[in-house]
């Protein structure tokens, strides 16, 4: 099983968010499970990504409106002072993780104003599964440090 997370670093606080990603029987990749404090140092960030993974599932039943408004979404919406989806895209920079029997792929992501989040392969990084969890820290913190934020 293929599993997903995403780092997020709110701009104004500098704080560092995972969350798990789950995929529903429609192929729509959702935000899923807690938001998680992943502290600065590498191994707190790799310990957190960890966490992030192993919440990540798949095939999910559809969510339903409203279902992504859901408690875990807000409280990740309070820990980057935002109300809403859009606010939050405004407020972050992000990585994409995925982890598979192979290892981890760490991409970071441009967050651009009109198509959202894109993925930037030319500068994603391959870990193999044995990987610390400090090492899959510190590779996504420097990943971080290519992602973008949103400007318009």
């Amino acid at each position: 099983m293929r599993r997903y997370a995403t780092l997020f670093e709110v701009r104004k606080s500098g704080i560092l968010l995972v969350r798990a990603l789950s995929d529903t029987v429609n192929r729509l990749s959702i935000q899923d499970g807690p938001a998680i404090l992943a502290g600065s140092t590498p191994s707190t960030i790799g310990h957190a990504i960890s966490q992030a993974l192993n919440l990540s599932r798949e095939n999910l039943p559809a969510p339903k409106p409203g279902d992504l408004l859901n408690e875990e979404t807000m409280a990740m919406f309070r820990h980057a002072g935002v109300r809403s989806w859009q606010g939050f895209d405004r407020a972050v920079r992000s990585v994409a993780i995925s982890q598979d029997e192979s290892g981890y792929s760490v991409q970071p992501e441009a967050n651009t104003p009109d198509q959202g989040f894109i993925p930037m392969p030319e500068e994603s990084i391959a870990l193999p599964l044995a990987s610390s969890e400090s090492d899959l820290g510190r590779v996504a913190s420097e990943a971080l440090q290519k992602a973008t934020f949103y400007s318009e």
